[in-house]
């Protein structure tokens, strides 16, 4: 299924064929097609377009890669930090909590990749500029399904199944490069988020949509929304 994000004023979408398909609209609404050849993938891709490269990241992988989409041979850069080793990987005890998960999120002068695999997370920023260095960060265990950026912060969202339980985690960073997190947990299983002003949407398998409003104190749950098709 492909997944749509803007780059700029264009709509890109990224298709997994195989390999990796990018397509967008050219100008005059030309359709451009390119494909890349990434690391081979079995658990899905996370994706985000940020300064002028596309960041991609599979739960499997030991390494992010970016790609030059203006380059001619679309060969893809290693990110230099790994979050996860092919130890890890390998390990099959980290199995019995499911299968590895990764975000990637574009973040002021970085991309925020978080993993979630063996009952462990962590998160790790991504420099744009070649100058910059990662810088890893600390966020709760749970299976990540969703994330959303701010200016200095982060917002996660957990959807765990199994446990039926929703958790809304903020990471708060700070001009020194700490971080802080604190969560929220509801009953449910959320499956994505969105932002619409000083506001967040999560949405969640059977509850609706819960929303919530900004502030720098945190997170303020203002409720929930139900969504009922009409038959």
């Amino acid at each position: 299924m492909p997944a749509l994000a803007l780059r700029g004023t264009d709509l890109v979408g990224v298709r997994e064929a195989g390999g990796i398909d990018v397509f967008g609209l050219g100008p005059g609404g030309a359709l451009l097609e390119k494909s890349l050849s990434s690391a081979p993938f079995r658990y899905g891709l996370a994706h985000a377009f940020h300064g002028g490269r596309l960041y991609l990241a599979s739960g499997d992988w030991e390494r992010a890669q970016s790609f030059d989409l203006d380059a001619e041979d679309g060969a893809p850069k290693t990110l230099a930090t790994a979050l996860l080793s092919n130890a890890e990987l390998s390990r099959p005890s980290a199995w019995r909590h499911g299968a590895p998960r990764r975000l990637l999120l574009p973040f002021g002068e970085h991309v925020a990749e978080i993993s979630s695999f063996g009952g462990q997370a962590t998160g790790l920023l991504h420099p744009v500029s070649v100058e910059g260095e990662a810088v890893r960060f600390a966020v709760p265990a749970g299976p990540y399904v969703a994330g959303i950026a701010g200016a200095d912060r982060l917002w996660l969202v957990q959807g765990d199944k199994q446990r039926y339980r929703t958790t809304v985690v903020e990471v708060v960073f700070d001009a020194q490069g700490g971080s802080s997190a604190r969560s929220q947990v509801f009953l449910g299983a959320a499956v994505g988020a969105a932002r619409y002003g000083e506001r967040i949407y999560v949405a969640d398998r059977e509850v609706g949509v819960r929303v919530f409003e900004t502030g720098a104190s945190g997170l303020v749950h203002l409720g929930s929304a139900s969504l009922e098709v009409e038959r």
